[in-house]
């Protein structure tokens, strides 16, 4: 069985089509394909991309526990306008889309939530290499840099690490060994002869 999307006027098997329990058949009127390319192209216009940053920003905000973003969308896309978001989103239109050159929203301080003092439009690359630097310089605690407590086979502390990657290449301890003592594996009891513990 199948049925002709309403986008490309194509007839097609109903496996290429979503659920849609609203119409007659069950599916919906236009094909996976045709939506994914409808999404994408919404997604690289000035406004389609910035409902992408704040629907991300709300994502993030609840994995971090932070509260949501001190503003609406809409307060988004006029901040946005106002700081520069049309020049960048023309240079990433101009590369035809380079994924480097792609407008985002980056926190000027990482520890606390979104607000519209709080944050500065950049590029991905930029605010990727920035996450990075603040993973690893412990600017702000994620699962993958929780802080590490190095002991003595005594339990005396000797060291406290912002993150197990930081403990690893302080010590030469492999990372993969710290982290399955500080999640408590049964086969492994110590690390380079010393115990670990997470910090927090």
């Amino acid at each position: 069985m199948g049925k002709v999307c309403k986008a490309c006027t194509v007839f097609k098997d109903l496996c290429e089509f979503s659920k849609g329990p609203t119409n007659k058949d069950g599916y919906v009127t236009t094909c996976k394909s045709c939506i994914s390319k409808r999404n994408k192209e919404y997604w690289r216009t000035p406004l389609g991309r910035l409902s992408q940053i704040y629907t991300a920003q709300v994502q993030v905000s609840k994995a971090r526990k932070h509260p949501q973003p001190a503003y609406s969308k809409n307060a988004l896309v006029d901040w946005a306008y106002l700081n520069g978001y049309s020049q960048l989103h023309s240079a990433w239109a101009q590369s035809k889309y380079e994924k480097d050159l792609c407008p985002s929203v980056d926190r000027l301080d990482p520890t606390i939530g979104y607000s519209l003092t709080n944050i500065r439009i950049v590029t991905w690359k930029d605010n990727n290499d920035k996450a990075y630097s603040d993973r690893k310089h412990c600017v702000h605690i994620t699962t993958q840099n929780r802080k590490v407590r190095q002991c003595s086979l005594d339990g005396k502390e000797i060291a406290v690490f912002g993150s197990i990657a930081n403990a690893a290449r302080s010590t030469g301890i492999t990372r993969i060994n710290i982290n399955d003592v500080c999640r408590g594996k049964s086969h492994c009891k110590t690390a380079g002869g010393y115990i670990w513990q997470y910090a927090d």
